[in-house]
């Protein structure tokens, strides 16, 4: 897989994802507060929010591959942990381009992997996890699974 660097668009874009996922709590990413990219280490875009444990547990009921529902405990300490995102841009074929995305839960000092999404647009990958929040999405298990059903 092929990371492309990002565009102004899609700083953009994920600017406004990141205001789509401030609900009670802020979420924070790659955009801060003043409008600044801020990259993680490796150039990723990111968007990390608070998530209650209740709901959390639907969703890996309703959405996360058994491959990562087996790695889940039976109970967490914390009555909520962290959703964290990290997205990129890859090459698809000749000339086009797709977005990858990596979705965990972080809680009680550990991280959890929920699963991948994919989509041909940003905006599109992040209605996505939108809808895994609503338990209408499954996420997958491999990213090559996630960009195989972009096409399907």
């Amino acid at each position: 897989m092929k990371i492309i660097n990002t565009s102004s668009k899609d700083l953009d874009d994920i600017a406004l994802a990141i205001k789509s996922f401030s609900r009670d709590k802020p979420a924070w990413g790659a955009i801060n507060a003043l409008g600044e990219y801020e990259p993680s280490a490796n150039g990723y875009l990111w968007i990390m929010f608070y998530h209650e444990v209740s709901s959390i547990n639907v969703i890996y009921e309703d959405c996360v591959p058994a491959k990562f529902l087996e790695m889940k405990p039976d109970s967490f300490e914390s009555e909520e942990g962290i959703i964290s995102t990290v997205a990129v841009k890859i090459k698809k074929g000749f000339s086009g381009y797709a977005w990858l995305l990596k979705v965990s839960y972080l809680i009680d000092e550990k991280t959890y992997p929920l699963g991948f999404l994919a989509a041909d647009e940003q905006s599109s990958l992040w209605l996505k996890l939108h809808n895994v929040l609503k338990y209408d999405t499954r996420m997958l298990v491999s990213a090559e699974t996630a960009i195989a059903c972009i096409d399907s």
